[in-house]
């Protein structure tokens, strides 16, 4: 199976602004966790955005250029969760408002993560369901 969503982990070494097309976000420094999905390609799509040199299309793309990438879970599933574990994740995290967020009726897709056991205690929660 190669669909279903991920979570990239990220470390941002100073507090910034960050552009992104039409939109600007206030990112401050810390570890953040940004989800996406791959219900197509789920393998292809991390592996492009992880790609360096390449035209910026979402949101993660610009932030990969300002941060660090820590590590990456791929969580294959044939259902769209993407929606369910942002929602979930935003009970528990603060949240960076309308980041990666613009096709989903959730605020954001990047959080602020200031316990890494919790990240994981939700993100498997959600798979069980």
């Amino acid at each position: 199976m190669n669909k279903g969503i991920y979570v990239i982990m990220l470390q941002i070494i100073k507090s910034q602004r960050l552009k992104c097309r039409k939109k600007e976000f206030i990112l401050r420094e810390g570890t953040y966790a940004y989800v996406g999905s791959g219900m197509k390609d789920l393998a292809g799509r991390v592996k492009r955005h992880l790609i360096r040199r390449k035209k910026k299309w979402w949101h993660i793309d610009y932030l990969l250029e300002i941060s660090k990438v820590l590590w990456v879970l791929l969580l294959p599933t044939d259902e769209r969760k993407e929606e369910m574990l942002s929602r979930e994740l935003s009970r528990v995290f603060p949240s960076v408002p309308g980041f990666g967020s613009s096709d989903l009726r959730v605020k954001s897709n990047l959080f602020l993560i200031d316990d890494e056991k919790k990240l994981l205690e939700t993100i498997f929660s959600i798979l069980k369901k």
